[in-house]
């Protein structure tokens, strides 16, 4: 039974395990793809080259921030500390951020979100500024890309903890040492038939712990 069960839920982790990874590289990609397409946007623009360059800039680094929050959070590792938690971080040029950006995320509990928002607006202005010089259908698609990476990051949540603190090895770990404690509690009770604990037994460690 003890084998059933270790190979039972090593396959359950190992599952969630891949479901969960194939979420957050979706994610990452569509976030990517969205970031390079603002930015192939604005190779026509007729617009100061100045302008322009700090609009790619801060796109970049605005989707770097906001994957780096996403990862934290799924790994359970956001926090409030400033600049501090900024820098430690793997973000493109932290330092450029500006302190509004920084208060606005560190005020909030929703980071993703916030950042979210910081490009939907930078977008819809640029785009209305002619720094992207392509037909709004076009930049709709690339904010379609963003908002599915943004829904990929949404389903991920369920497998934060396990994906990045329960690998599927720690499965079989986890059986082996509450096995004993599972089955010493559920076959020292005097009021239950052999059948009864078994089931109980097998019913604890497959499905509870």
């Amino acid at each position: 039974m003890l084998a059933f069960l270790i190979i039972f839920r090593t396959q359950q982790a190992y599952s969630r395990f891949c479901t969960g990874g194939a979420l957050v590289r979706s994610m990452t990609c569509l976030w990517c793809d969205a970031a390079g397409s603002f930015v192939t946007f604005t190779r026509t623009s007729k617009n100061d080259s100045y302008e322009v360059g700090r609009f790619r800039e801060l796109v970049v680094r605005l989707f770097s921030l906001m994957n780096a929050l996403a990862l934290a959070k799924l790994s359970d590792t956001d926090g409030d500390d400033g600049m501090a938690f900024f820098l430690n971080l793997q973000v493109i040029d932290p330092g450029s951020l500006e302190p509004s950006v920084i208060r606005t995320v560190n005020d909030t509990e929703l980071k993703v979100e916030a950042v979210y928002n910081m490009l939907m607006a930078l977008t819809v202005e640029a785009e209305h500024a002619g720094l992207m010089s392509v037909a709004p259908p076009v930049v709709a698609r690339a904010l379609n890309e963003m908002n599915a990476g943004s829904l990929r990051h949404e389903d991920a949540k369920p497998f934060g903890l396990l994906l990045f603190l329960f690998h599927p090895v720690c499965a079989g770990h986890c059986v082996v040492d509450v096995y004993p404690v599972a089955s010493d509690t559920v076959h020292g009770s005097k009021l239950l038939s052999r059948a009864t604990q078994a089931f109980w037994s097998m019913f604890l460690l497959t499905f509870v712990f």
